[in-house]
Order: structure tokens, then sequence, then C-alpha cells
């Protein structure tokens, strides 16, 4: 399943393609909608929000027509004008004025902080005694006549009882008592009366700004400068007319202007583009979810659809891979009817014809190496025979017949047993070959006389175990020649030991000799000789041959402690092998490697 979940796979890539084209696809369909709806929507926005100022305006001039309704009441107050004709015939009702004054606009509610009137004459009347100079300020307007129904509204500003400053608004118009008295009157308001109109807008745009007559800012009172240039405002003012309104694009921002004739101040409203498309974030949502939930569909429809096509080129991919590790039994079985279906015919008939090609060469292969074991094994019987033969020979002449019988038959069990060869019995018990090296030594000792024994150790329940045919022979015929026969004459009687034993899953074949031994350098020729076929020549043949079968069998000898080589001169030669019990290879299944 590892080849279906590859990140090359084509299934992925195909995967990505289809999405990538429905992305691509979404955007380009999105954009131009996007931008056509952003337009329409702008304009729409646009107008919901002149709608809102136009409707904060009138509430503002309600508000403003409230206080002119109050000031004509105090105006053609009958108590009010007789006060003011008293006066100037010489009474003094001024603290009358003053009564009369706060008792026309206390009713009114706490947002009227008080009214004055200025006459013609010069004279102040207000309906409190402590008024603050901010109270005042309006007094200072100058040429204040206007026809009849002309009125300002002036900003002012004063401290409440806590030391803070705090802001409200006069309202000044003409003034004409019943009684011929005639001048200006002001009613200053607290600017609370208008919050609460004013903050109404706060959430729907980024900024706003009230502008009186003579483009003062009324609100908000700490606004350092306008949020657009006293000259475009005008301009946009005098082009629209009042109770019109306006729009100026200036990049993203957008300022809309509301005029009113009524109280002769202008609403002017800053908001970004991001501000003023807000209502509307839904419907962009709305129209990306569709956009998204479409490809999702699509997707979904599309990539199950896709993987169906695609599994059985998924599944020659995977045979291909499973053939090319080593399976070589894996064919793809595949009916779609089409290229891929011949691809796949393609396939197993190349796996045939692989295999067929591979047994035929594994074959021949095997016959070789059969031959060259055969012949490994047989390399060392020649000179053999030849000695034993003329080892008969001279005991024919002497005579001995029995002798001659006995050296007969150890050879013909030799060579009876070399001769299973043929077969590939290539592992004997460890209990026939300490039979074969029995006879062996036997031939040997009619040979070169009874000046050496062999002496044996073996563990009794390992005497069934297989261990490689021809194994013991050649340690012990290293011993015998290249170790006892040297030094015959010096050391008398000559002592070759084998211990086999075995230790949890190994067997440990153990020879050793009480020959001459080698020196290190002798040592390490022999070692070379072993490892590279160098150094030592002429000598221990039959020791390589099977140091050869050996690693064929069994792996390297001569990694780690596979092999083990000692000796000492005049103290004799120790040779160690480490067998598996279990892990070997047997030349009836497998092809020979021979370094």
């Amino acid at each position: 399943m590892k080849h279906l979940l590859k990140s090359n796979s084509i299934t992925r890539k195909l995967s990505n393609i289809i999405i990538k084209t429905a992305l691509i696809t979404m955007i380009v369909v999105s954009l131009p909608g996007t931008f056509l709806f952003s337009a329409l929507i702008k304009d729409s926005a646009i107008t919901d929000k002149k709608n809102l100022m136009h409707e904060i305006m009138n509430q503002f001039d309600f508000k403003i027509a409230s206080i002119s309704a109050q000031c004509r009441r105090i105006q053609y107050d009958d108590e009010l004008g007789r006060l003011l004709g008293r006066y100037y015939q010489g009474e003094d009702v001024a603290s009358g004025i003053a009564i009369r004054l706060n008792s026309l606009i206390s009713p009114l509610g706490t947002f009227y902080r008080n009214v004055l009137i200025v006459t013609e004459q010069g004279d102040l009347f207000t309906s409190i005694t402590r008024i603050s100079s901010g109270d005042l300020a309006a007094l200072n307007i100058e040429n204040p006549a206007r026809p009849e129904n002309y009125y300002l509204i002036e900003p002012f500003y004063y401290y409440d009882g806590l030391g803070n400053m705090q802001s409200g608004l006069s309202y000044i118009s003409s003034f004409t008592a019943n009684s011929g008295v005639s001048g200006r009157i002001i009613i200053n308001i607290d600017f609370s009366a208008f919050i609460s109109i004013f903050k109404s807008i706060e959430d729907e745009v980024d900024g706003y700004q009230w502008i009186g007559y003579d483009q003062k800012l009324l609100y908000p009172t700490d606004s350092a400068k306008p949020l657009l240039e006293m000259d475009r405002i005008t301009r946009a003012s005098q082009e629209a007319g009042f109770d019109y309104d306006a729009v100026i694009e200036n990049g993203n921002t957008n300022h809309i202007l509301v005029f009113s004739q009524e109280s002769k101040v202008i609403f002017l409203a800053q908001v970004s583009r991001g501000k003023l498309l807000e209502p509307y974030n839904w419907f962009f949502l709305y129209y990306v979810f569709s956009l998204l939930l479409m490809i999702a569909v699509i997707l979904i429809a599309a990539l199950p659809m896709m993987r169906r096509q695609l599994k059985p080129l998924q599944q020659l991919s995977a045979s291909m891979k499973d053939f090319s590790a080593g399976q070589l039994l894996v064919e793809s079985d595949i009916h779609t009817n089409d290229e891929i279906e011949d691809l796949s015919n393609s396939f197993n008939a190349m796996t045939r014809q692989l295999r067929f090609y591979i047994q035929k060469t594994l074959e021949n292969e095997k016959d070789k190496e059969r031959m060259r074991y055969s012949l490994l094994i047989s390399q060392t019987k020649p000179h053999f025979i030849y000695n034993t033969l003329n080892t008969i020979t001279y005991l024919a002449r002497q005579n001995r017949s029995a002798d001659i019988i006995t050296v007969n038959s150890a050879l013909i069990k030799i060579l009876r047993d070399s001769l299973r060869i043929g077969d590939m019995q290539v592992f004997d018990s460890v209990a026939q070959e300490i039979e074969v090296v029995n006879q062996y030594i036997v031939i040997q000792q009619y040979r070169y006389g009874r000046n050496f024994s062999l002496d044996w150790q073996v563990d009794p329940d390992i005497l069934h175990l297989p261990i490689p045919k021809s194994l013991i022979q050649p340690l012990v015929e290293n011993a015998l020649f290249h170790g006892l026969l040297p030094c015959e004459t010096e050391k008398g009687q000559g002592e070759i030991s084998v211990v086999i034993r075995g230790i949890n899953d190994k067997i440990i074949i153990q020879v050793s000799d009480n020959g001459v031994g080698m020196d290190a350098e002798s040592l390490e020729q022999v070692h070379q000789w072993l490892r590279k076929g160098t150094g030592v020549r002429g000598k221990h043949v039959g020791l390589k041959n099977m140091v050869n079968r050996v690693n064929y069998l069994y792996g390297p000898l001569e990694s780690g402690d596979r092999l083990q080589i000692e000796s000492q001169p005049q103290q004799g030669t120790t040779v160690t092998i480490q067998l598996d019990r279990t892990s070997r290879k047997s030349p009836s299944d497998m092809v020979f490697r021979f370094d």
C-alpha cells in the first residue's frame, strides 16, 4: 500500500491538478463578480449612510426647532413684556425680569442652562444671577442684526462644579417684546441635550463632525481640524444646496456631507471602504462560501471517479514494484478493456520470460557450483590415494597381508564416503566424520609408524548433528604433516587432540597438536593466504579448501571469532572453528559464491 501513498504518485498529481484548476476557476469567476458586486453595494451603502445621516439631521433640526419655539414663547410672554416696559419707564424691576426668565426656562429641563436678553439699549437681563464667561460668549458676536426669523447657533465652553470643561450651544435670535422693547435673545443649552443624537452614528462611520454656519466646529469639541478641507466643504455645499447632500471620494475613504437649511449646520462623516461595506460582509461570506461549496462538490464528485479510473494503474505500479523487489511470481490481474489492460498483459508476458531466463540461469549456475564444490573436495584425494597405494605396496613386499587388508578397508570406507558427494550430500553427522578421520589415521599410522596418537573429546549429545563433510580430516591432516612429522625425531610421541563441543547454538571444533608450531610472521602469512590466497604457496591446500567450503555454507570464517588459529614455536598449533547449528546453506537450493 505504500506505493499508493507516495507523494509523487499519479493520483496525487492529478488530484493537485484538479484542485488547482478548481481554485483558479473560482478566482477567475469570483474576482469580476466581487468587483461588480462591490461597486453595486458601495452605492447602496453610501445611500444607506446618507439616509441615516438625514435622519440624524432631522432629529437635530427638530431639537433646534423646539428651542426656537421656546424662544418665541419667551418673546411673546405678556408678563415679561410688561416688566421690560416698566423697566424702561424707570422702575427697578430687573430682579423681577430675572425671576420671570427663570420661571419660563426652568420647566424645560436641565439641558437649558439659562436665557439672556440684550436690548438695543445695551442692557443685559439673565435668568440666573451667577453666570459663566462661556455663557456670555455669544455677546461678543458683532452686528447680530438679522431678518426677523434668522437665528445663529454658536458653541461655547464652561467649567462645571468639579472644574471639568463642558461644552454647549448658544441659540441666538432677534427679540421684540409685546411692549415694544427689542434686542437679542440668547438661550444656552448644554451639549448633553445633543449627545444621544450625535453618538447614534459613531458605530456606523470612522469619524464625524458637526460644522456651524461660519465653518466653526460644533462637535466633537476636541477636534483639531475638520475631516475635510473647508474649501472643499464650501464648494460641495454651494453645488448641492442646503437640505441636500454630497459625497467626496478620497482614495479608499468617502466623505459624506448632509446640509440643513433649518439649523444652518453641516453634518460631515468619514467612512472607509471597509466600514462602508461592513454591513454587507455576510453577503461576501455567503458568496465565497457558495463558491467553495461548489468546488467542494466538484472535488467530492471528481476525485473518487478519478481514483476509480486510476486504481488499475496503481495496481499495475504496485505489481511492478513488488517484482523489482524480488517477488518474481507476481502477476497483474487487470481487466479494464483499455490501454491499461494492454500494459498489464505486456508486463505479465515480460515477467514470465524473465522467470524462464532466471530459472535457466540459476540451474546452469547451480550445475557449475556443484562441480566446483565437488572439485574442492576431490582436490586432495589423488595424492592421498597415491600415497596410500604406495603404503599397500610396501606392506605387500613385507608379506603383511593382514595389514594390507586393514589399510585397504580404511581406504574403501574413505572413498565410499567421498562417492556420496555426487548426490550433493555435503553434510554428515559428527559421528560419521569421526569414523572417516579414524580410518584416515589408520592409513597414516601404517605409513609413518605409530609415533603419534589421536585423542577425541566429543559431547555425546551432538554426535547426530550435521556438519560439513570432510571438515575435520583436513584439520587433522594439517596437524600431522605440518605440526608433528617435521619434529618426530626431536620430540618423540606426537599428539593430536580433537575437541567437539555444543555450546548454546554453536558447534565448536578444536584441533590441537604438540608439533613445531609457528612464529608470529608465519602465522600472519597463513591468515593472509586464507583471506586473500596470497602469502604461502604449496602448503595447507586441504585447509584452504575446507575454509572455502565452510565460507559458502556458513558465511566467512575470517570474520569475528568464527576461525581462530593460535600457535607458538615448538609448542604446537590450535585451530578453532565455530559453526552455527541451524544457519547453513545447501548447494541444492543456492548458488555458490566463492571469494
